[in-house]
């Protein structure tokens, strides 16, 4: 006997929820996959949650287990996961899990002024601040001057490739540099039209003043394309009404 459901259609949701975006990168380092800078990003439903829980079984690294994860939540439409930027990758997760909250995100946000607790929501992606956003004509790198060095110094976005690279160095690599600062040397596509090893751009960035090392980690958050979690809200509460900023927590549990 057929299954008696209130479904008007049984569409697999996968389908049905898919929703095309354009990516903040425009798709620059693959047109023929992503014509237009577009991609189509599925809903987060119960087998990307599961493959979560067995991803994190075996790693603590939430940014390995997005790599996992990430052909399960978009088209590639052929592009090889190791060459899709970081930035890319982090907007169809968030995009992927929004979906399966009808684009609401819901959250409590505590004031630093009075202290009280606030419910809040967020749209995404369309309440989230675009960054750094490129054309398809981007030449794949920005160029900065260091401050006081004044060095020149083209930065390129990371690629998930980079970032499985730099978290699978051997214990003696991650000696050299931690990883933070790996991924930082990693974006460096040239220092005034140079290249070298690791070990090169260790050396170099150590003997940059503090203010340099801090102004080339500024630019290369601001300039690669992603979504910024970094959320500007007001105290709800009428005697305070404090304007304050909130990351919002994108960890493993908000993911679940």
């Amino acid at each position: 006997m057929p299954i008696k459901t209130n479904l008007t259609s049984l569409e697999p949701s996968r389908d049905k929820l898919r929703k095309d975006i354009v990516l903040l990168s425009r798709g620059y380092y693959n047109q023929t996959a992503f014509p237009d800078g577009k991609i189509t990003v599925y809903p987060w439903d119960n087998q990307v949650n599961e493959a979560l829980i067995r991803g994190s079984r075996r790693t603590q690294q939430l940014q390995s287990i997005m790599i996992e994860l990430l052909p399960k939540l978009c088209n590639l439409n052929g592009a090889k996961t190791d060459d899709i930027l970081v930035g890319d990758m982090n907007t169809v997760v968030l995009v992927s899990k929004a979906i399966a909250r009808a684009y609401t995100v819901t959250f409590t946000a505590q004031c630093p002024e009075c202290g009280s607790k606030n419910a809040e929501s967020v749209q995404i992606p369309d309440g989230l601040e675009k960054v750094a956003e490129k054309t398809t004509d981007y030449p794949g790198w920005d160029a900065v001057v260091l401050p006081d060095c004044k060095d020149s110094v083209k930065l390129r976005p990371l690629t998930v490739g980079d970032t499985r690279t730099v978290l699978d160095r051997t214990p003696e690599q991650k000696k050299i540099a931690t990883d933070a600062t790996a991924l930082l040397l990693t974006a460096i596509h040239s220092i005034n039209e140079t290249t070298g090893t690791m070990q090169d751009l260790v050396q170099w960035f150590n003997a940059l003043v503090p203010g340099d090392q801090h102004f080339m980690r500024v630019k290369q958050n601001e300039l690669y394309p992603h979504l910024n979690t970094r959320l500007k809200l007001q105290c709800n509460v009428d005697t305070c009404a404090a304007e304050y900023e909130f990351e919002l927590d994108v960890d493993t549990e908000f993911f679940r």
